[in-house]
C-alpha cells in the first residue's frame, strides 16, 4: 500500500550520498533507472560526485513516487506548470504528489506533500570562501543588522538558515529568481528547529496572500535545511534513508 500523507503532514527524506559510487551499477542498470534526456544528462558530467548526485537523487525520486502513489514508475514523467514547477503524471494524469527536491555536497533532500506545495533547500555547512560577498545578497537590511551583532561564531549558522529559508520559500512559490532574497526577512527571531507560521504581510513580498508555514533545522552538524509550505501548522517530519546499490532503506523517522 502506498504510504499516505494527512492534509497538514510533510515528509523529509534526507540521503546521504558520500561514497555511494554509481559505477556499483552497471551502465545497462544506470540507463534504465534514466530516462534517455537524463542519462545523456549524465554522461555529460565529468566529476564522479556529480554523477552521483544525479543518478542518487532519480533513485531517491523514483523510490518515493512508487511508495507515495503506487504509479507504475516507468510511465510516470515530470512536467512543468507555467512558473517552471515540476509535477509529476503517469499517462497523462496527475498524481497527487506535489515534491521538492534539493541537494548540496554528498546529501539529497526531498519534501513532499499530497495536499499542497512544497520547497525545500539544503546547504552543506561547509566553510565558503565568497560567505561574506553572498550576505548582501541574500540578507535584507534588517538581517544584514542582526547578522553583523551576532558573535563571529554564530553568523554563519545564521547565514544559512536565512539562505535555506529563502530558497525554501521561493521554490513553494514557483517563483525561483523573481523574488530578490533581500526583499524577504523573516527568520532571526525564531529559535532554531521549531516550525513557525509567517503571515503574508511579513513575508515582504506581494507574490503571496497566504501565511506561509517553514522549518528551519539542522539534520546534522554539517548540512542546514530549510522547508516553507503554504499548509499552515504543517506538520513536518525528517526520515533519514541510506543508498547501497540501488537500494534505498528508512534509517529513521
Amino acid at each position: 500500500m502506498p504510504r499516505t500523507l494527512s492534509a497538514n503532514h510533510i515528509d523529509v527524506w534526507l540521503l546521504p550520498i558520500d561514497g555511494w559510487d554509481p559505477s556499483q551499477l552497471d551502465q545497462g542498470k544506470i540507463s534504465l533507472l534514466l530516462s534517455e534526456k537524463e542519462y545523456c544528462r549524465f554522461q555529460r558530467f565529468r566529476p564522479l560526485s556529480k554523477k552521483a548526485e544525479f543518478v542518487a537523487a532519480r533513485l531517491l525520486l523514483r523510490h518515493l513516487l512508487s511508495s507515495y502513489t503506487g504509479c507504475n514508475i516507468l510511465q510516470t514523467e515530470a512536467i512543468p506548470d507555467e512558473r517552471g514547477r515540476p509535477f509529476w503524471y503517469e499517462r497523462g494524469a496527475p498524481l497527487a504528489l506535489f515534491f521538492s527536491l534539493s541537494h548540496t555536497k554528498n546529501l539529497i533532500c526531498c519534501a513532499l506533500s499530497h495536499h499542497r506545495e512544497i520547497g525545500c533547500d539544503v546547504e552543506s555547512l561547509a566553510p565558503r570562501k565568497y560567505e561574506r560577498d553572498l550576505t548582501d545578497r541574500v540578507m535584507s537590511d534588517e538581517e544584514l543588522q542582526f547578522y553583523r551583532q551576532l558573535p563571529i561564531q554564530d553568523q554563519s549558522s545564521f547565514f544559512y538558515r536565512s539562505w535555506t529559508l529563502k530558497e525554501a520559500f521561493v521554490k513553494a512559490l514557483g517563483q525561483g529568481l523573481r523574488i530578490p532574497f533581500t526583499a524577504l526577512s523573516f527568520t532571526h527571531m525564531t529559535p532554531t528547529r521549531e516550525t513557525f507560521t509567517v503571515l503574508p504581510e511579513n513575508l515582504g513580498t506581494t507574490y503571496t496572500h497566504s501565511p506561509y508555514c517553514f522549518k528551519s533545522c539542522q539534520p546534522n552538524a554539517a548540512y542546514s535545511l530549510g522547508v516553507a509550505t503554504p499548509l499552515v501548522s504543517a506538520t513536518i517530519n525528517l526520515i533519514h534513508a541510506t543508498l547501497t546499490g540501488e537500494k534505498i532503506t528508512v534509517v529513521s523517522r
